[in-house]
């Protein structure tokens, strides 16, 4: 078994995402149409852009789990001398933090993410004969 992870405490990030989304104004679309409408826009309440507002700071400290492996040895499955190794390995399966952007783990301090880092699951049988 085998089990990595790292922690962040004390992290805070601009939630760009949110702040180039939120607001009301960015409902209707000049085209004629409405936009999709962010999850936060009722809760954040403005009508334009605020880009400057210490509202979008949020704490982003986070543990988070970086790889969970398990591998098992059966041996002399077939005949004498032989082995069998199964495997099992999730990448990024885990991340508990309060930030409500897609990922607190940013390097330039905004968080401009729209797309959420990848879950992997690997799965490996291995046999000596």
């Amino acid at each position: 078994f085998f089990l990595s992870g790292r922690a962040n405490v004390g992290n805070y990030v601009y939630n760009n995402v949110w702040s180039d989304q939120a607001f009301y104004n960015r409902l209707y679309n000049s085209a004629g149409y409405l936009n999709n409408v962010h999850a936060q826009t009722e809760a954040i309440d403005f009508s334009v852009p605020q880009y400057f507002s210490d509202h979008f700071i949020q704490n982003a400290s986070f543990l988070r789990i970086d790889n969970i492996a398990l591998s098992y040895r059966l041996p002399g499955l077939i005949k004498a001398g032989s082995m069998l190794v199964a495997s099992f390995t999730v990448q990024n399966p885990l991340v508990i933090t309060k930030y409500q952007g897609l990922d607190p783990e940013v390097f330039s301090g905004i968080d401009g993410n729209v797309y959420p880092r990848p879950r992997t699951f690997l799965f490996g049988l291995n046999f000596n004969l």
